[in-house]
Parts: structure tokens; sequence; C-alpha cells
């Protein structure tokens, strides 16, 4: 037995992010927080090229709607180092970003795509 289709849920999928989507990416990150606070596009492409498994694009409609991105670092607390980079081999999850585009907020597209972050 399949779970109840939500609405709008059939043109959402899930895939891992690719530098041909960095334009929309840097458009919502820099959209989604106060002026000193988004990342970079230099380190958003870093991020997609570098740490591409724990970077995580959901679209709807085949555009970006959100993602979720993450690095890994060596240690057992995060510091501004550890953010910095990304350590292949690193024991430590560091969450950068979950990011809904404004129009499709509160409407649990976020808690869906960590969902699916977990899961992978």
């Amino acid at each position: 037995k399949q779970p109840p289709q939500r609405k709008n849920m059939a043109s959402e999928a899930y895939a891992l992010a690719t530098l041909a989507q960095l334009d929309d990416i840097d458009t919502i990150e820099q959209a989604s927080y106060p002026p000193d606070e988004p990342a970079t596009r230099e380190k958003l492409s870093f991020r997609i090229s570098s740490a591409n498994d724990y970077f995580l694009v959901a679209t709807v409609a085949g555009k970006v709607a959100g993602y979720v991105c993450s690095t890994m670092a060596e240690g057992d607390s995060l510091t501004h180092d550890s953010m910095s980079g990304h350590v292949p081999t690193g024991t430590l999850l560091c969450l950068h970003s979950v990011v809904v585009e404004a129009s499709h907020r509160r409407k649990g597209l976020g808690s869906r795509m960590l969902k699916e972050y977990v899961a992978r």
C-alpha cells in the first residue's frame, strides 16, 4: 500500500546538486539570509563540487525549490575552521543550510527535504 499523496508532491523530486543549478541555488541562498550571513557563490560552488554527497536539492516542476547543504569535518565540535572546508573522511557533519525558496515555504517542503536527506 502506498502512502497518501499530498498536494503538489507529484512534481517534487530530490537529487544531488549540480553546478548547472548554481545560479538558482545562489539566488535562493542570497534571498534567504540577512546580507552578512549567506554563503558566497564560491562557497556554494565548492560545496557542490567537493561535498556533493551532502548537497541535496529539491525541485518542484523541474525548478530548484530548496536544498540541504553540509560538509564533513574532523573533530567532535563545530568551529569556524571546521565549517570552512570539507574533509571527506571526517566524522562530523556540518549542516550549513536548509533553505526553501519563498514561494514554496509553509508547505512542508523543508520537512520532506530533511527526511529525504537523513534517509540517504
